[in-house]
């Protein structure tokens, strides 16, 4: 009986709201109704037997209680109709969000915005020399990678500085800027960087991490096998075909990985490499301007994570959300 009270008063409640939208005649016989009787079921049934009657005498009331709701049906369809449109809106902005090469800055909760980053396809590729370079970069063997996002180029002095300003760190470590607020940040330590990815992922909701070896090496192939020689650029080297600049012979990249000293029972995933690492140490790629020598694309090599250094830098990876 409670059930069905609650049921009815919902129901008697829709209908004098719409039915007072149009006529006060209704105002005065819910009023009769409050002041006549005290419980919810006597209300109810009050109404059910007071609007009948107003119905049927007053044919005039119920041809607009019948427009009225003809036209709520017809604004619920335009709202369902509405809806769905917005979401394809959505899915068509999406899908070019996400193409390949397209670029997009998360928003910091300040309103400002984030680094630069750029949608980078799945894909295969073999990691590795095969030009039998030496043996840290022995055997090749095929990886496989999802979908994500990376730093069009290196996280810059600005983009830092917001960082080291809201956690109260160096900002660069006596390094002279001058006019370099839109260079790459330079003298961080492998920690530093971890640390910022951790602060960027907190001010924008997303997932942002340093990139695997697997992942940093994907993006600076590019589709090439062998590794192509640094370029002598200086400033912003020309993209590559995924949309990405300076990945080579501009700095050295922090990437997450620990160090293996060769790729030995490698994962093909793409992931970072945790098991058997030698974590006193962490990984860095790319070369860097002061020894194009070691500029190819699969080039690497170790450095203590508390080092900082002004020829190396890091870029950022961003996941991308698979709802």
């Amino acid at each position: 009986m409670k059930l069905q009270s609650k049921e009815r008063g919902q129901k008697y409640t829709s209908v004098l709201l719409s039915l007072a939208m149009i006529s006060p005649m209704v105002v005065a016989e819910e009023t009769a109704c409050l002041q006549a009787f005290e419980t919810p079921y006597e209300i109810i049934a009050c109404l059910d037997k007071r609007v009948g009657d107003l119905q049927k005498s007053h044919p005039d009331v119920t041809e607009a209680l019948n427009k009225y709701l003809a036209l709520q049906n017809e604004v619920q369809q335009l709202r369902e109709e509405n809806q769905k449109l917005k979401k394809t809106v959505d899915q068509l902005v999406m899908d070019k969000n996400l193409s390949t090469g397209s670029t997009f800055r998360d928003r910091l909760k300040d309103g400002s915005l984030g680094p630069e980053m750029v949608w980078i396809p799945a894909g295969s590729f073999k990691m590795g020399d095969i030009q039998d370079a030496g043996r840290s970069k022995k055997p090749v063997h095929q990886v496989s990678i999802s979908r994500f996002a990376m730093g069009k180029y290196e996280v810059t002095f600005a983009e830092y500085d917001k960082f080291a300003s809201a956690t109260s760190r160096t900002k660069d470590h006596g390094w002279r800027r001058g006019r370099r607020d839109n260079r790459p940040i330079v003298e961080v330590t492998w920690h530093d960087a971890v640390a910022y990815a951790k602060w960027l992922s907190q001010q924008t909701g997303q997932q942002y991490h340093l990139p695997t070896e697997a992942e940093w090496e994907y993006v600076a192939r590019a589709g090439t096998i062998t590794g192509s020689l640094w370029d002598r650029k200086q400033t912003a080297f020309s993209a590559n075909i995924f949309g990405s600049h300076n990945t080579r012979g501009n700095f050295w990249e922090w990437v997450a990985d620990g160090w293996h000293e060769d790729y030995t029972n490698a994962p093909n995933d793409g992931k970072t490499w945790a098991e058997g690492a030698d974590n006193r140490y962490r990984v860095q790629r790319g070369g860097s301007w002061n020894r194009n020598n070691n500029s190819r694309t699969y080039n690497r090599r170790r450095d203590n994570p508390d080092n900082r250094s002004d020829s190396v830098s890091f870029r950022l990876v961003r996941v991308a959300r698979t709802n």
